[in-house]
């Protein structure tokens, strides 16, 4: 009881006692395993937490030996944030994790077992494609896949899907062909009842000229069925080529993660052992959304016990995500591996009864459910609310003349509703696919009518990212092949972001229509007339002085090709061109931020991968992407709490909302996603479940969307399309009517129709202050504070918000990846001192191989002049550093090395951190933090007094190491010392160590700095700046930008010189 302080208990009280009978069962029965099916709104959330709760308060468990996985990360913020409400910080200390967060944390504590995995990287899209290529490419000309003529990469798309499916199922190419088999032989049988596969009555085929009696086997049916597994039986056998290719290239794909712990787990019992032991208490939210590995890694962790603590909650009707492999197997083999106590959560608290009926209605159309499979589940749900109307609205159904109609309509309703009294933040519009909503969201933007909506975007379509790369496709043609994309060219000099005139841009192009003289038959080349003040004068170009400047940066550009990395140009062309003045100084600032960050960071990840990344060689990446319609991804999010919801019904479940408006309900978009051909056949012997394919799938996608309504649900569909082409309604719109008349169909007024129209003729995505309190506060949802942002945030509050909350994009720098550099070698040599029996330590020989190695890794921070330059100097330093140091490398009992503490909390405030090198004797520990660069005495000093002081920023980082170790609960370490080590030699030619022996005021003082920086940052304060005149951004801040854009308080009206003053 002690463990949860009595503030929180009393929330906890509340909590438990508003529990119904069936959820107070799940919370209490805490021992042993349990399978609570929870159907839509039955309080399955606050559940998880309050039973979390009862453990802690029950057992003699710490919330470390508590694990809770789930879906996703939006769920384990949300599990989180509920259960700090009933427990306090100490919920950050319960091991909350999506499965493959999990798995990272797995590998990332254990290197000595996971160490050959260190080096691989996770593949992009684009290497996806090439190592498919690669495998298709080695087929025999005999292979059943292998095609001879038009698309040779056909299979590609239907590989992936395989290979994912097999990996997530742990399934291989025998398990294919037994389960193949299996069928073959079933099939075959005629004593099998009820077969598709025999006469029904008797025939004579003429073909084979063979009489067939009643219930013979008809060989033609089973020949055909049997047909369809051709592929997936040659296609399995590739999966092994595919790995190797992937080894080959030091790559792995999403699903290896699990893959390897399952391994590991299963291959070494103590390191399975350990985990077992740790997590006394196993939770699994979301039950029908795993797949067959992570049910294997919950078996795993939890066969320690005949009868492990081991609670899943889950509800099979809402089983959506199976395009990612989840699948109801997980249910059934977890019901029939433990035999565990069942509960059914039927009471309602959400929508009113009718609502709750007609989802029943259409739901029973399923035949793969748990109550089919066992007929003593019952699952009607019960409306239990306290606040219901009576008597209840009656769902509609509403077809419309066309989708225009259908969007005017429901903006029709949405507006009437509002000035009835009913907030738009009650209510919720949601659709199979984003395009659906888009004009509506446009529409209510146009009208300044508040909306919340988050889709996914692809970046390379957008404006800024696109003329970024056709900047890039200019330098790249000109730097190949002079004056060859003039008609790049054209287009780029009318980008905002130079200031030309489009009358000089037109007097250009009108003298570069010119011959050069009588004498050539050459015309006059853009590059040669836009660096000439002679020709501009000739062409009538009035500020010349603008086109020239426009052309010196442009020929600077490309002949920095050959001379700076491709992040370094990239970052000189959004500086030196301007484009990140304006995009801060426009609209929508923090979205396009957005986009130009992520495009960059896809930059700096390729250069990583490819090691020397050319601009040539981008250019080449960009359009393999294009070709497969690639996309680079990123949420795009319109935010206000006052807002009208826009959602996919896939981003929908776990929301709930008073008016629910399902629109676009025809059959080609709730039904038929999926292309001809876009799978293999798979046996159906491979599977426990009982059928049904897409149609089940996409009848659960709507009974999840009807679910969402409280107390208001319209469901409606356009009978034509804007082209009068006739459209076919959902067959889920017959599956939940009562009788035909109950579609009610509507037809807007033109006049309502013609204003829709014309506000969507109209729409301009409106103004936007740089800071947004809204987007900030989804950034720190899962904020948690490092070492490195609190030194930042300390030194200048504008620099932690450009860098850690907008994330301007910075390029790599040369002395970033000698520092990695460094840290990689000596973390693989003295992982290898702890890996060695007899303990022992390799040669300096050994230590300079890793060093390279990680040069090598770190490639594309440099240019080729840096790349030598500092190989060779590292080398000379390690040498050196080696012959200082060796003799103290073997005194330590053990090394931990990368330590990752991904999150703990320190007086409630969430922080995180790597260490690189605990030092483990037998009667104590040491922290070991190493530096590259110059030696800072200042740094390492702690204050010495006066409120202007707050100790040096490597004191500091010391310090955080001590608070971040003792919210570490996997060990019970002290740690008393703390050493930064200079791997570099000072001005005076000499190494040098600090040491710091760690006293209590010293954790008060930066203990007091964390929470306070973390509250201000809560309270988005990021002003005022550190005044230094060498700071980029306070400098850019007085430049170009008034105080208000970057202060928290809405009711600051300062300008540019009163910023001045700020700074």
């Amino acid at each position: 009881m002690n463990k949860i302080k009595q503030e929180y208990l009393v929330m906890w009280q509340k909590a438990y006692d508003q529990l119904n009978k069936q959820q107070k069962l799940a919370v209490d029965t805490i021992e042993g395993p349990v399978m609570t099916i929870a159907g839509p709104g039955t309080g399955k959330t606050q559940l998880l937490a309050v039973r979390i709760g009862n453990i802690l308060m029950q057992t003699d468990v710490f919330p470390h030996n508590i694990l809770c996985l789930t879906y996703t990360d939006a769920g384990v913020i949300a599990m989180r944030q509920r259960l700090n409400s009933f427990i306090g910080p100490d919920a950050y200390n319960v091991n909350i994790y999506t499965f493959h967060a999990f798995c990272n944390t797995v590998i990332k504590e254990n290197m000595q077992y996971f160490g050959h995995f260190r080096d691989l990287q996770m593949i992009s899209d684009i290497e996806e494609i090439e190592v498919f290529r690669a495998v298709i490419d080695k087929f025999g000309d005999d292979h059943q896949l292998k095609r001879l003529k038009g698309d040779i990469y056909f299979e590609t798309k239907r590989l992936k899907s395989l290979f994912s499916m097999m990996k997530q199922e742990k399934w291989d190419a025998a398990i294919i062909r037994e389960a193949y088999e299996i069928h073959k032989a079933h099939i075959s049988d005629p004593g099998v009842e009820n077969s598709d596969y025999v006469y029904k009555t008797k025939r004579f085929d003429k073909v084979t000229n063979t009489q067939y009696e009643k219930g013979d086997i008809n060989p033609r049916r089973v020949e055909e069925e049997l047909k369809k597994y051709e592929n997936v039986l040659a296609a399995a056998h590739e999966l092994d080529a595919y790995n190797a290719e992937m080894a080959r290239r030091e790559r792995f794909d999403y699903q290896d993660m699990i893959l390897w712990v399952i391994d590991k787990f299963k291959t070494i019992p103590d390191l399975l052992a350990k985990y077992q032991e740790r997590f006394q208490y196993i939770l699994v939210d979301e039950y029908q959304d795993t797949n067959g590995a992570q049910n294997e890694l919950i078996f795993l962790l939890s066969d320690f016990w005949d009868q492990p603590n081991l609670f899943i909650v889950g509800d099979d009707d809402q089983s959506i995500f199976r395009f990612q492999g989840a699948n109801m197997n997980s249910i059934i083999d977890f019901k029939d591996k433990f035999e565990p106590v069942e509960i059914v959560l039927s009471d309602n608290y959400r929508s009113s009864q009718i609502i709750l009926d007609k989802a029943k209605k259409l739901i029973e159309f399923n035949e793969d459910r748990l109550v089919r499979r066992y007929p003593y589940l019952t699952k009607d749900l019960t409306e239990k609310r306290h606040n219901s109307i009576s008597p209840a609205p009656v769902p509609e159904i509403i077809a419309y003349k066309n989708e225009t109609q259908e969007e005017a309509g429901i903006v029709q309703k949405i507006m009437a509703l509002h000035q009835e009294g009913t907030p738009f933040n009650k209510m919720a519009v949601i659709y199979s696919k984003h395009k659906f909503g888009e004009n509506l969201v446009k529409y209510f933007s146009q009208k300044k009518i508040p909306v919340n909506v988050k889709k996914r975007v692809n970046v390379l379509n957008e404006n800024d990212v696109f003329r970024l790369i056709h900047i890039l496709r200019y330098l790249n043609g000109e730097f190949l092949k002079p004056h060859s994309s003039e008609d790049l060219l054209f287009e780029i000099l009318h980008y905002e972001y130079f200031g030309l005139s489009a009358l000089d841009i037109a007097s250009v192009s009108l003298l570069c229509r010119r011959k050069a003289d009588e004498k050539s038959e050459a015309y006059l080349k853009w590059r040669e007339v836009i660096a000439d003040k002679d020709l501009l004068t000739k062409a009538g170009v009035k500020d010349r002085e603008a086109v020239i400047r426009v052309s010196s940066i442009l020929e600077m550009w490309i002949s920095d090709i050959a001379n700076v990395t491709i992040q370094t140009l990239i970052e000189k062309i959004l500086t030196e061109g301007h484009i990140l003045d304006v995009l801060l100084r426009g609209s929508d600032k923090a979205w396009k931020l957005q986009l130009i960050n992520t495009f960059f960071d896809f930059v700096k990840n390729e250069a990583a991968k490819t090691k020397v990344l050319t601009i040539k060689e981008l250019i080449r990446l960009l359009d393999i992407m294009d070709e497969n319609n690639l996309e680079l991804p990123v949420n795009r999010v319109i935010s206000n709490e006052q807002g009208i919801h826009f959602m996919t019904a896939h981003g929908a479940k776990g929301l709930e909302f008073e008016h629910v408006f399902i629109m676009r309900a025809n059959s080609d978009q709730w039904e038929k996603k999926k292309g001809a051909n876009y799978n293999y056949s798979i046996p159906p012997t491979l599977s426990k479940t009982m059928g049904g394919g897409e149609t089940e799938d996409d009848r659960r996608l709507m009974y999840v969307a009807m679910t969402r309504a409280k107390n208001f649900l319209y469901i409606s569909y356009p009978t034509h399309s804007d082209d009068e082409k006739e459209l076919e309604p959902s067959r889920f719109i017959s599956e939940v009517l009562s009788h035909e008349n109950e579609v009610k169909k509507v037809e807007v007024p033109e006049e309502a129709s013609i204003e829709y129209k014309t506000e969507l003729m109209r729409y301009q995505q409106g103004e936007a202050r740089l800071i947004d309190d809204e987007l900030i506060d989804k950034v720190l949802e899962n904020f948690k504070i490092s070492a490195t942002s609190l030194n930042k945030y300390l030194k200048c509050k504008l620099a932690f918000y450009f860098e850690n909350i907008l994330r301007v994009p910075m390029g790599r720098s040369a002395s970033m990846g000698f520092g990695n550099a460094i840290h990689y070698g000596l973390e693989h040599f003295f992982a290898d001192i702890n890996q060695s029996v007899p303990r022992s330590m390799g040669s300096v020989s050994v230590l300079k191989d890793y060093f390279l190695k990680g040069m090598d890794n770190y490639k594309s921070h440099f240019t080729a002049q840096e790349f030598e330059n500092y190989s060779k100097h590292g080398v000379t330093v390690l040498t050196d550093y080696y012959g200082q140091y060796q003799s103290e490398w073997l005194l330590p009992r053990k090394y931990e090395l990368e330590y990752n503490i991904p999150m703990t909390e320190y007086q409630g405030v969430p922080i995180s951190g790597k260490l690189d090198r605990i030092n483990i004797y037998d009667d104590h520990i040491s922290v070991t933090d190493y530096k590259t660069g110059k030696y800072d005495a200042a740094k390492l000093k702690g204050p010495a007094g006066g409120d202007d002081d707050i100790g040096g920023d490597y004191w500091r980082q010391i310090i955080f190491y001590r608070l971040l170790l003792d919210g570490d609960k996997r060990h019970d370490w002290v740690m008393n010392k703390g050493v930064m080590d200079f791997v570099e030699k000072d001005d005076k030619d000499k190494f040098r160590k600090a040491e710091f022996s760690i006293e209590p005021f010293e954790t008060e003082i930066v203990g007091k700095q964390l929470t306070e920086t973390y509250k201000n940052i809560k309270k988005h304060i990021f002003t005022p700046g550190c005044g230094d005149e060498k700071c980029p951004w306070c400098n850019f801040v007085m430049r170009n930008m008034p105080a208000r854009t970057i202060a928290g308080d809405e009711d600051a009206e300062e300008t540019i010189e009163s910023n001045i003053e700020i700074l």
